[in-house]
């Protein structure tokens, strides 16, 4: 397992829906919680033929917009971690420990 496997592993196999995803706020309960859902255009549903990938309820959009960026921040720690990862400074290899327990924390490789 290298740096760059979730661009180059032709084995490792990415299991969420592929972004971009991008937040909208609920129209349907007028007058009740506001909602926002995060979506993807990767499947056909209710918004605009985009489908949900998760529902943030509340007024939280700042939830809602962190979830959005999540398929973007997994990536560029993929490509810090593959810049950093043969860099021999301790602080690069501090930056890419990080970026690689980011990377296994997203996609289900970490000890619970």
């Amino acid at each position: 397992e290298g740096p760059t496997m979730i661009k180059t592993d032709p084995t490792y196999q990415i299991t969420h829906t592929p972004g971009p995803w991008k937040v909208c706020k609920s129209d349907h309960d007028i007058g009740g919680p506001t909602y926002f859902d995060v979506v993807s255009p990767h499947a056909l549903g209710p918004h605009n033929g985009e489908v949900d990938i998760v529902r943030v309820t509340g007024n939280k959009p700042a939830n809602a917009h962190l979830i959005a960026a999540a398929p973007d921040l997994l990536e560029a720690c993929a490509g810090v971690w593959a810049a950093l990862a043969d860099n021999p400074d301790p602080l690069m290899q501090v930056l890419a420990a990080e970026c690689r327990a980011a990377i296994a924390k997203a996609t289900e490789q970490h000890q619970h």
